[in-house]
Parts: C-alpha cells; structure tokens; sequence
C-alpha cells in the first residue's frame, strides 16, 4: 500500500529504467554504492547517467534516475537515485511530467508498470516508442530506410537451403543499394 502523507517532491526529469539491470535505490539486496553495479558489464553507465544528471543542474534542471520497480503511479516514483560528486540513494515520492524513457518492458508486469507510468496524458515521454521499436528491430529499420539503412533479410527457417536463399537475396540487395560500395563482405 502507498502512504500518500509522504511529501511529494517534484523533479524537472526523471530518468526511468528498467529494474532487471540496475540497483533499486533503497532495496537492501542492492548495497553497492552506484545505480550500476561496478562488477557487471553495465558499470560504464554510471558514468553515462552521472554526467546527464550534472548536464540537467548545470542547466538548471533537477533531474534523477529511477527504476521501473519503484514506479507507484503516473509520473511517480517511491525511490530514487541523485548525482553529486557521487551517487546517493533516496527514499521519498518523486514525480515528474518529464521522463526519459529507458525502460523497454519485457515482462507483463512491466508492460503494467509502464502503463501505470505513463496512465495521464500529462506525462511526457522523452524517447518515442515507436521509433524505439523501429529501430530494435534492424529488419524493420531497413524496410523503412531502405536508402540508408544497412540491407538486412529475415531469416525464417535457419535451415541450409532458407540460409542460401536468404544469402542470395541479401547480395541482391546489396548489388542494388544506392551506397552498395560501403559494404563488403
């Protein structure tokens, strides 16, 4: 259950990821001192995140990094991470109409979170899904930059005969690309 009489405290952006990677800002089973462990592949994104939240106060912007699993409501939040000169956990309800979207649902219960995230229409998601969706998916990247993108098949069947197939399509389009030079074998 959500104690509504916490105090609300709203930020300019919120950075929203998803919880399978980073560590919740106040869940005991995650002590380390960063949003990313620094034993996994994902510590470089300390880094990453650390200098977009001093890039927000620099312009006068408060901003904070959250996770998926502390989302309690549209724009809201039940815990979070701040950036300055080091990383600092904190428990307390934090909102904003701004989120930067980083949080790609793989699970029911995410795509529920997301849709509780996201339920007013005051709420403003800085990354489109569509275009994320568009371009997680390098076939349908290439359908619709065919000029540009790098020529891609879909591979239904990965038996020989279909890899054959799918090759000989491949050189196909690649002989016919508009920039068929830039790519070799």
């Amino acid at each position: 259950m959500i104690d509504t009489n916490r105090e609300v405290t709203t930020y300019d952006v919120i950075i929203v990821y998803s919880s399978y990677n980073p560590n919740n800002a106040t869940d005991a089973a995650d002590l380390g001192k960063f949003p990313f462990s620094s034993q996994g592949d994902c510590d470089i994104y300390n880094d990453s995140y650390s200098y977009f939240l001093l890039q927000c106060k620099k312009m006068g912007l408060s901003a904070a990094f959250a996770t998926s699993d502390d989302i309690i409501g549209p724009g809201l939040f039940q815990n979070f991470w701040t950036y300055d000169k080091e990383w600092v956990r904190n428990e307390g309800k934090i909102f904003s109409q701004v989120l930067f979207d980083k949080f790609t649902p793989a699970t029911v219960e995410q795509e529920n979170q997301l849709q509780l995230l996201t339920s007013s229409e005051s709420i403003y998601m800085f990354n489109n899904r569509k275009i994320t969706a568009l371009f997680q998916n390098k076939l349908d990247t290439f359908n619709y930059f065919t000029d540009f993108a790098i020529p891609t098949v879909e591979i239904a069947d990965p038996s020989p005969e279909e890899m054959m197939v799918a090759k000989t399509t491949l050189d196909k389009l690649l002989d016919k690309h508009r920039h068929g030079a830039d790519f070799n074998e």
